[in-house]
């Protein structure tokens, strides 16, 4: 660019570079002398991608097969013993889609035991659950009835992931839940922050477009 000479004498036809900065031309403000430049399109910083928990909400997911962490942890959709080998854990990794189109990985774990899922402990849970609805229990229930609860609890939850699946959960030949119908399965979740870790997390699980239908 070309700029006057400071050291020149000013001229009668000369523009005053005097704003109202006492003399001293600003910087800021180009001169009617210079020819404009070319503005760059900015329509691509419009909006910005978003940082920290996504807000509390119902969201689109997809099922896969898994996913890496920023660290290099591997998450897997799979069935595995707990650590105290009493039980079962079934992963479920989801790619996550919110309003603005963006995706995030998110997984969810189901626990639950082999026994669960017999005729006599499912009609048990059946019975408890009217007894606890009729005696109006509150939180944890009484006594021997709490071992019978996290069977409750357990079913509960599978069975809201069944339904959102929309079709029915399958064993395999070891008699674990089999994982592998889930991946590329479309559902809607829910997402809540938890206070403790402050990252969100899977809470509650429908049908495709059910719920999160403002995320269309």
């Amino acid at each position: 660019m070309n700029f006057a000479d400071p050291n020149a004498s000013p001229t009668l036809d000369a523009p005053s570079a005097d704003y109202g900065t006492g003399g001293v031309a600003d910087p800021n403000i180009n001169s009617m002398s210079l020819a404009p430049e070319e503005m760059p399109s900015l329509a691509d910083f419009g909006r910005e991608p978003s940082t920290g928990a996504w807000p509390d909400g119902w969201y689109s997911a997809t099922i896969t097969e898994g996913y890496a962490t920023n660290s290099g942890h591997q998450w897997i959709t799979g069935d595995t013993a707990s650590k105290a080998g009493d039980s079962r854990n079934m992963r479920v990794c989801f790619a996550v889609v919110n309003k603005a189109k963006e995706s995030r990985n998110y997984w969810a774990s189901f626990n639950y035991r082999l026994g669960d899922f017999t005729p006599a402990r499912i009609q048990a849970v059946v019975s408890a659950r009217q007894h606890a609805k009729e005696q109006q229990w509150k939180g944890k229930w009484p006594g021997e009835m709490a071992d019978l609860q996290r069977t409750s609890l357990a079913i509960g939850q599978l069975g809201q992931f069944e339904r959102a699946l929309g079709f029915r959960l399958q064993k395999t030949e070891a008699g674990f839940l089999d994982v592998g119908p889930f991946v590329g399965k479309q559902i809607d979740l829910r997402l809540k922050l938890n206070d403790e870790t402050g990252f969100s997390e899977p809470v509650e699980f429908a049908k495709l477009a059910e719920r999160a239908k403002l995320y269309k």
